[in-house]
């Protein structure tokens, strides 16, 4: 029985692996594995955004700075409100004050 060398085997499963990849891409299959891999959404948690937030809060409270003011009211977050696996719509572009997180700031004047 002939040998092969270590080197033949080791193109012939990279080739495999490259054919796999090149395959489930072009069936759609890719896009499935990215999704598992990041998750069911690109956003963050209700959770993770409102900690966000409250930190951008108690900066803007220690610090009395307009630019932390207008960081905490536009930044936003993509956040899953609805917990549908999905961000559409205004789940693109939630913002701190739309969380609930009170700064004692009105945020409509600065967004304007």
């Amino acid at each position: 029985m002939a040998e092969l060398p270590i080197n033949v085997i080791i193109i012939a499963i990279l080739v495999v692996l490259v054919l796999v990849i090149v395959a489930a891409f072009f069936t759609g299959g890719f896009s499935q594995i990215i999704e598992k891999i990041k998750g069911t959404t690109s956003g963050i948690s209700v959770d993770d955004a409102i900690l966000r937030c409250q930190t951008l809060c108690n900066t803007y409270k220690t610090t009395q700075r307009n630019t932390a003011k207008e960081t905490f009211c536009n930044s936003h977050f993509e956040v899953d409100l609805n917990a549908d696996g999905k961000i559409e719509g205004h789940e693109k572009e939630v913002y701190c004050d739309e969380l609930g997180v009170d700064c004692g700031i009105d945020c409509r004047e600065i967004r304007g």
